[in-house]
């Protein structure tokens, strides 16, 4: 099977109600083509005060429609990001990203629910899933490293792309920067940038972002 928002929303209400207690808010569902990563469970939080922690503001999760899964096999993949958003949901500490807590967890499903849930799959002997005509936007994305190690991420209007590259070439403040494409639905939701300013990430988790996307040479001359 290849992998509908509607079946992940379909089966992230069943999972909730009979793993996490139907603790777990709606999250936003989008589709990949990434290869090496099934799933991927994107959160973002906002910034409180000094002394307290941050909150969780959304949350995406993502499966790949790269294979033609069997269910069972999207089923495992799907209750290995929601360990993740439950994790992130309830600011519970772990280890890792894929420490102590988050293994208990999937070994408990694994045990008590014959599930199959693991730290890393492997696709070996998957079908690939027959390509599908593509008509969604293509985003121009731009990764930005300051000197701080800040990490920050856009989504630039194409036609601004040639004077932000002109600006972070002179800039100080700017270690590293790459350009990358991404079809992916999860990008609707960025404002598309004439200036350098971004979305703030972790270093992890615009590793994991970008791991879905495709590096982009932007010529200049």
């Amino acid at each position: 099977m290849i992998v509908t928002k509607e079946w992940m929303e379909n089966r992230f209400e069943i999972f909730n109600r009979q793993y996490f207690q139907g603790q777990l808010p709606k999250p936003g569902f989008t589709l990949s083509r990434a290869r090496t990563q099934l799933g991927q469970c994107r959160c973002r939080y906002k910034k409180r005060g000094l002394w307290q922690r941050n909150k969780l503001e959304s949350c995406v999760i993502a499966l790949s429609t790269y294979y033609d899964m069997e269910e069972r096999e999207a089923c495992n993949v799907l209750l290995h990001e929601m360990i993740h958003y439950y994790i992130a949901h309830n600011q519970l500490k772990d280890t890792s990203a894929h420490g102590r807590l988050f293994r208990q967890i999937a070994q408990s499903l694994n045990a008590r629910w014959g599930w199959q849930v693991s730290v890393k799959t492997s696709v070996e002997g998957w079908a690939l899933a027959q390509p599908q005509k593509n008509t969604t936007e293509t985003f121009l994305i731009l990764a930005v490293e300051t000197s701080g190690g800040a990490c920050y991420l856009s989504v630039v209007m194409p036609s601004y792309a040639h004077k932000l590259e002109a600006e972070i070439q002179k800039s100080r403040e700017v270690i590293h920067h790459r350009w990358y494409t991404s079809r992916d639905d999860y990008f609707k939701g960025f404002p598309k940038v004439r200036s350098l300013r971004g979305r703030k990430m972790s270093k992890e988790d615009l590793s994991r972002t970008l791991s879905a996307c495709q590096p982009f040479n932007l010529q200049v001359g």
